[in-house]
């Protein structure tokens, strides 16, 4: 059995001083839906998931609907943890997804991105893209030759890479 105080999470300098049974991840990776990641405990404890709600056996799902929001709960591989899935069938890691009832689902919210790159795409071939492109290239070199914003750029720390100089300098510097 993987426990999940052996997970990347777990050993993360992020999570000392946190009780991985009593915390959740909460992630917003697309707008309109997020997840909550923890232990069954955490999940019941943040009051998101029903009385009486049925577990799910191994990898199975479990959704259900919530006023206007639609809610799955599926048993997730802990981030960091590799190895093959029949591990993990007894590993106490959730994930509850938590999305409006009413939002497209996965197929429709891929084609309208696909169709927003689309339009991005020919927009940038069309006149007014490539006429806004030449602006922030001429902007970019404006910016590239203005000292007083360059000095500014240098007091950012880890902006601008040190310069590491060539080999033959170096070699150069020792020898002289």
């Amino acid at each position: 059995m993987i426990c999940v105080q052996q997970s990347a999470i777990a050993q993360s300098p992020a999570a000392r001083g946190l009780s991985l049974y009593a915390e959740l991840i909460v992630r917003t990776p697309f707008l309109g839906f997020s997840t909550y990641e923890g232990t069954r405990f955490a999940l019941e404890a943040e009051g998101i998931l029903p009385e009486g709600m049925p577990w799910p056996e191994g990898f199975r799902e479990h959704s259900w609907s919530q006023g206007s929001l639609r809610m799955e709960i599926r048993r997730k591989r802990p981030d960091g943890i590799k190895g093959p899935r029949r591990d993990f069938l007894d590993v106490d890691w959730w994930e509850c997804r938590i999305e409006p009832a009413s939002a497209p689902d996965y197929s429709a919210r891929y084609i309208a991105e696909k169709a927003l790159e689309l339009q991005a795409a020919i927009h940038a071939q069309s006149p007014a893209g490539k006429a806004e492109r030449r602006r922030q290239w001429d902007l970019f070199v404006t910016s590239m030759s203005d000292d007083d914003f360059q000095a500014f750029k240098a007091k950012i720390p880890g902006l601008i890479k040190p310069s590491r100089g060539t080999r033959q300098a170096s070699v150069r510097g020792a020898s002289a």
